[in-house]
């Protein structure tokens, strides 16, 4: 029959207040209702006197000079309660003093949740076979014994079966006759080291009790996996009995896992508690040592919880926190770590990270599941998050530096009007709002406009040349120069741009526009970041070299370099039939003259001058193009409004310009009247 818990009378002695309430309330999460305490020997004294205990939880220093371990000898003459000690003390000093005193157990400080339930029922249990073994109490004893679903085996001082329960007979296919008077080897599988099985005896004698994993062997011979607790009955200071209780090890486990996920988890909303989060964070930070991998600490507190609780209730706010939960497991991958860190505060650790451009996109898809309107009681309510984010290695190398900082960025995104993120770090947080403005002005940008293209036309006769999409919306026509270098160096920027075109090319471009692309020359602007990070832009480039479209790629000379130099199989990717390069910012200090000729260059871009430009000015442009021409490349002249300047450049009739006076931008149908003109 299992323990009833909730009748067990439990009696905790301990001078040490703290460690009492402690005490009182591990007992209470294990399911003893029935738990007193006192604080020195006389209070206990009392309680006894007062009420019959089941068993004593007695510490061996009680202070004021009182020996725990003597005082035990009053409570057994006079009551007979069991005694489980309590010690912060060396095993080795304890145990010999224990062994003359009839004590059931001994448990060290701190104490574990597990071994201090599995104890308390042994010892009641042990206590039980005592009475078994008293005359007329014997069949009573055995009667309850036989009702319990754990194995439950006696022993006498030869290691022979004096009794067996149903339940291991159960567990071992044998029959009660079978194991009466048997040596209790018959049982234990012959995989158990011999040494193994002397030192569980030896341990009975010296400290009174045994218990872990043992190999039991059925009557069929076949091994199973038990955990078995023995404790040693005493009499006049002799071993006369041993109880054992067999529990099954998978059960156990299941037990003890369910215990761990208890005290390591929320219980509202199942996540990682705060100990457990940052337990976890320190593993990551360990392994990002390592990989030489970086790590984002995300400290997220919720914007607009307190009118739900204020509104209609904690039973609603506790909905809520469940919701944000299963919304972050929804937004992130299972390998992430998200823990509760307290109230309506939350946190999360992405631990391989290769970039910060990985954690400007996860807090984009965090803010964007978070923000979403909540619907509870028939209402709906605006709940969102102020996301404050700290980086290793930046912003420090230890875990709670990290959760600091973040918890820091996280107010400043607060102060700011909430509903969004901060970074801790200055430099990546200049970053991100760059991110922020042009993700914003894109994404407005683009629920007003079509995809529009720029004209690039030749000087000498006006003609249209090439036709340039507009990639980024909102920005400059004809390029992404007024957009900061550190969005640009973001392969995603680049990939949502081409993807754009790419649908255009797929599901929106007429019949016409089919016709027309055959031969059609197409101007992208491209980057480092665009082609090292670009499967969109090859499945771009793939879909024009299929439709037999001829593309000019154009990037500065800046990312040709590290191209070259650092990742030239991305560039050489980039060399097929249909495909020449534009190069702007062209210096010829970065790439040398040799490299420019022996790749397939076919203009070099060049900013225009206006009225007020000096001569100095206008004698390097003329040298820049001279180069170029030399070269035997074109010149394609950037952000032309003015025709008198078309009339300054002297030799240009093969070069190029592009910009307001090349036309306005034009949409996909309009491009196609003008070049069937």
């Amino acid at each position: 029959m299992p323990l009833q818990k909730d009748s067990v009378r439990i009696l905790v002695v301990d001078d040490d207040p703290s460690f009492l309430q402690l005490s009182l309330r591990l007992l209470e999460s294990l399911g003893y209702r029935e738990v007193v305490s006192a604080q020195t020997s006389e209070d206990a004294l009392e309680e006894l006197a007062r009420h019959p205990f089941d068993v004593v939880l007695l510490d061996i220093e009680l202070g004021q000079g009182i020996d725990g371990i003597q005082f035990s000898e009053t409570i057994t003459e006079s009551y007979g309660t069991p005694i489980i000690f309590l010690t912060a003390g060396a095993e080795e000093q304890i145990a010999p003093r224990i062994d003359r005193n009839s004590t059931m157990g001994l448990l060290f400080k701190p104490i574990n949740s597990t071994e201090l339930d599995i104890l308390i029922s042994t010892t009641l249990r042990g206590r039980r076979a005592e009475l078994a073994l008293s005359g007329e109490k014997h069949s009573l004893i055995a009667r309850i014994f036989d009702s319990m679903v754990e194995g439950v085996f006696i022993l006498d001082a030869q290691r022979q079966f004096v009794y067996a329960n149903d339940s291991l007979l159960r567990m071992l296919d044998y029959q009660r006759s079978e194991l009466d008077g048997r040596f209790s080897n018959i049982i234990v599988s012959p995989r158990e080291n011999v040494r193994h099985y002397a030192r569980i005896w030896s341990a009975l004698k010296s400290r009174g009790r045994w218990e872990g994993a043992l190999s039991l062997r059925t009557r069929n011979g076949s091994d199973r996996n038990d955990w078995v607790s023995l404790t040693a009955v005493r009499q006049d200071g002799r071993l006369v009995n041993v109880v054992g209780l067999v529990l099954d090890a998978t059960e156990r486990k299941r037990h003890e896992e369910m215990l761990y996920f208890m005290a390591h988890h929320d219980p509202l909303t199942g996540l990682p508690n705060r100990k457990f989060f940052t337990d976890q964070l320190t593993r990551s930070l360990a392994r990002a040592r390592r990989t030489d991998h970086r790590v984002a600490v995300f400290f997220i507190d919720l914007d607009g919880f307190k009118e739900i609780n204020d509104s209609l209730g904690h039973a609603a706010g506790d909905d809520t926190l469940k919701i944000v939960a299963r919304r972050l497991r929804e937004s992130l991958r299972k390998t992430d770590v998200i823990g509760r860190y307290g109230g309506d505060e939350f946190v999360v650790v992405i631990d391989d990270l290769k970039d910060y451009e990985s954690s400007l996109k996860i807090a984009d898809k965090l803010l964007l599941s978070l923000n979403a309107d909540i619907q509870l009681r028939e209402r709906k309510f605006r709940v969102g998050a102020s996301i404050g984010i700290s980086l290793y290695p930046l912003d420090g190398d230890s875990s709670d530096l990290l959760i600091q900082m973040a918890d820091a960025a996280m107010y400043a995104a607060k102060r700011s009007g909430g509903f969004d993120y901060r970074f801790s770090d200055t430099a990546v947080e200049k970053i991100a709002a760059s991110w922020r403005r042009y993700r914003s002005e894109s994404d407005r940008t683009a629920r007003k406009r079509q995809l529009l293209f720029q004209l690039i036309r030749t000087i000498g006769s006006n003609r249209i040349f090439a036709v340039q999409p507009d990639l980024f919306p909102g920005e400059v026509p004809g390029g992404e120069d007024s957009m900061p270098s550190a969005v640009l160096d973001m392969p995603s920027v680049w990939s949502e741009a081409y993807w754009r075109l790419l649908v255009f090319l797929r599901e929106e471009a007429d019949e016409d526009w089919q016709t027309l692309l055959p031969g059609m020359r197409v101007h992208l602007r491209t980057a480092a970041a665009a082609v090292g990070g670009g499967e969109v832009l090859h499945e771009l480039l793939d879909e024009l070299h299929r439709r037999r479209v001829r593309v000019i790629l154009e990037m500065s000379e800046r990312d040709l370099e590290r191209l070259l130099n650092h990742n030239e199989p991305a560039l050489q990717s980039l060399f097929r039939e249909n495909i020449v390069f534009s190069i702007r910012e062209a210096t010829g200090v970065m790439i040398r003259i040799n490299d420019y000729m022996r790749l397939p260059v076919d203009s070099f871009v060049l900013p225009s001058l206006d009225a007020a430009s000096d001569s100095d000015q206008k004698m390097l442009m003329y040298m820049a193009q001279s180069n170029a021409h030399i070269l035997g490349r074109r010149v394609l002249f950037d952000s032309v409004s003015e025709s008198d300047f078309l009339r300054t450049v002297r030799g240009g009739g093969q070069d190029l310009y592009r910009g307001s006076l090349a036309g306005d931008l034009l949409s996909a149908s309009d491009v196609v009247q003008l070049l069937k003109k």
